[in-house]
């Protein structure tokens, strides 16, 4: 079936139910410790940020009321805010413990192909990566989690990438972004090198 599934150092398996059924994307641990998942309904074209505790309470938040603009297709991360963050085709967005959403455009206010991850960097900003797949260039964004601003690194146009989806903080300070042909190391001021994957074949 469809849920969240824990696994003990020894082996252990217990899954807990979610309110929806198709299009998990991404997983966090809140300051509440609850887990939230970003989800999408496909009946209805919505998503949701959906909440379980550890012993399987489940509650689902909408995020919109636009299905055209308020789904939810990329990563989930804890931000130091406390708050959970979220990637939309058309926001990033964060969710408060109590459940309250607040969304943030993201910068030319166009539809992204391929939302993808998120994650918290070590200079105090959530990172994202908003994927082309030759619809828009490959983007790495910079979220001030405290105002929602946001600077845009356009991985196309600096080194080539065409499409980009996960992305990781490295123990050096930058954040990590895989650039399918190449792994990409951008620096907290957006400098960004590539290095190709070896015989330049996906990396996932």
């Amino acid at each position: 079936g469809n849920g969240i599934v824990r696994l003990t150092e020894t082996g252990g398996v217990k899954e807990y139910a979610v309110p929806h059924t198709e299009d998990y994307s991404g997983l966090a641990v809140g300051a509440d410790q609850r887990f939230y998942v970003g989800a999408y309904d496909p009946s209805t074209f919505q998503g949701y940020v959906d909440a379980i505790t550890q012993s399987g309470t489940a509650t689902a938040y909408l995020i919109g009321t636009l299905s055209t603009t308020d789904n939810l297709s990329g990563g989930v991360a804890e931000g130091p805010d406390g708050n959970i963050w979220f990637v939309e085709y058309h926001h990033v967005a964060k969710i408060t413990t109590s459940g309250t959403i607040t969304q943030y455009p993201f910068p030319n206010s166009s539809y992204y192909a391929n939302p993808g991850d998120i994650v918290r960097g070590s200079d105090g900003n959530m990172w994202l990566t908003l994927g082309g797949a030759g619809v828009n260039p490959a983007y790495v964004v910079k979220v001030d989690p405290s105002t929602g601003t946001m600077t845009s690194y356009n991985l196309t146009s600096l080194v080539g990438c065409a499409f980009d989806n996960a992305l990781a903080e490295g123990p050096d300070g930058n954040v990590w972004v895989d650039c399918s042909t190449s792994i990409v190391r951008v620096t907290p001021a957006g400098v960004a090198t590539a290095f190709p994957t070896p015989s330049n074949a996906a990396a996932g």
